[in-house]
């Protein structure tokens, strides 16, 4: 993201970061933003519990034209030091400070994206992860709950106050007691495998008996995970990016937002711990997921699956079609074809490419299963279903 022409430039405007929590992408869409407008940016200063003020805070001596803070913990002094400078200041955080702008994820709509990711799979009974006296976590199941409603599901709170041991094995307890098959999703990634650790601990499997979903995306937490974990992935850079424009218009006199800046979600990235339908029947569900994983295969075949599912091909197409309403067989061709329907809509990838990724015997194949069901080629399909490069 560039908009460099938008931009005046001030060669030579201080401004102080201070921080005790950030993620890499709000830096750089923070700092950016001070490249094309020539601020001269203080040492981003790390701000802990016992931090002295007053080393803080820039003194008469050593002015800094405006702020920008991403703090998680504020203690009083440092707010009352902060009112008193009287330079534009704004927030990339919730901590509330009076007269000071802030830019936030739009929670809401997080929540909202989460429970559809569940919701769209089949999952009538949800559940939002967290500890509901965190900060923002209330608007966040908000959404979470307006968008399970909506679509038919249940949703209820499933508190955590802490990610200790002891607690883990009582969020495993109440975990066995809730109805399956059932969709939850953590507050933040943390949640969600702190989540996922507790149904491991007692013997519910990941994505069968409950589907996990998180919040920010952290591909550490995400992709090392024992199944790894969907997440919503949030706009970071342009939460800096952002951040530091309004932060320009107030040192420059000019209008900012009444109120929050929300900064909506990307979208779902969707990893193995949603790569399934809600269904009860275990055994269907073991024979979807083993589908989803080995979609690329395009060889796989009815009896394949119903050699790992353990059981006959007619059993289990009747099992298919009970909970299903369709055969073993028109699922391997819809999976392919929703997966390739995917990849056009938010990948450049090549459909040559694409097509060997999900299965298909060559190009041609992907285009002619594609134009019988949509009646568009896989170039005009992605010009209608646009949605980035899915980076």
């Amino acid at each position: 993201m560039s908009h460099e022409k938008d931009i005046t430039r001030t060669p030579g405007r201080r401004v102080l970061v201070l921080l005790n929590w950030s993620r890499p992408q709000i830096t750089r869409g923070t700092m950016e933003y001070a490249r094309q407008a020539g601020w001269w940016i203080e040492s981003p200063f790390v701000v802990w519990w016992g931090t002295p003020p007053e080393a803080v805070i820039p003194s008469p001596d050593n002015p800094v034209d405006g702020m920008l803070t991403l703090l998680f913990n504020m203690p009083a002094s440092l707010a009352e030091l902060m009112r008193r400078a009287k330079v534009p200041t704004v927030s990339l955080s919730p901590v509330h400070l009076p007269r000071v702008l802030t830019v936030l994820p739009d929670d809401d709509a997080i929540g909202r994206l989460g429970a559809a990711a569940l919701v769209e799979r089949g999952f009538r009974h949800v559940a939002f992860a967290a500890a509901m006296e965190r900060l923002l976590a209330k608007e966040r199941y908000r959404g979470f709950c307006r968008a399970a409603r909506q679509g038919g599901a249940v949703p209820i709170v499933l508190e955590m106050h802490s990610h200790s041991a002891d607690n883990l094995a009582d969020l495993g307890r109440r975990l066995i007691q809730l109805p399956k098959p059932l969709g939850i999703m953590g507050f933040g990634d943390s949640d969600a495998a702190y989540v996922m650790r507790a149904c491991r601990l007692v013997g519910l499997a990941v994505p069968e008996q409950v589907a996990v979903i998180g919040a920010g995306n952290d591909e550490m937490s995400c992709e090392l995970a024992p199944v790894p974990i969907s997440s919503v992935r949030l706009d970071d850079y342009r939460h800096g990016y952002e951040s530091a424009k309004v932060l320009d218009d107030l040192m420059s006199g000019r209008a900012a937002p009444k109120g929050p800046l929300l900064i909506e979600p990307l979208g779902v990235v969707h990893r193995q711990s949603t790569d399934i339908l809600a269904v009860p029947d275990v055994t269907v569900a073991k024979a979807l997921r083993y589908i989803w994983q080995n979609i690329t295969n395009s060889r796989l075949s009815v009896t394949e699956v119903a050699a790992f599912a353990g059981i006959s091909v007619s059993s289990l197409n009747n099992a298919f079609k009970q909970h299903l309403g369709t055969p073993i067989g028109w699922q391997i061709r819809h999976k392919r074809l929703t997966a390739a329907m995917d990849l056009l809509g938010n990948s450049r990838r090549k459909v040559k490419e694409i097509a060997t990724l999900c299965g298909y015997r060559d190009e041609e194949h992907l285009r002619s299963t594609l134009r019988g069901r949509t009646g568009l080629s896989p170039r005009a399909w992605r010009k209608q279903n646009p949605g980035g490069d899915g980076g």
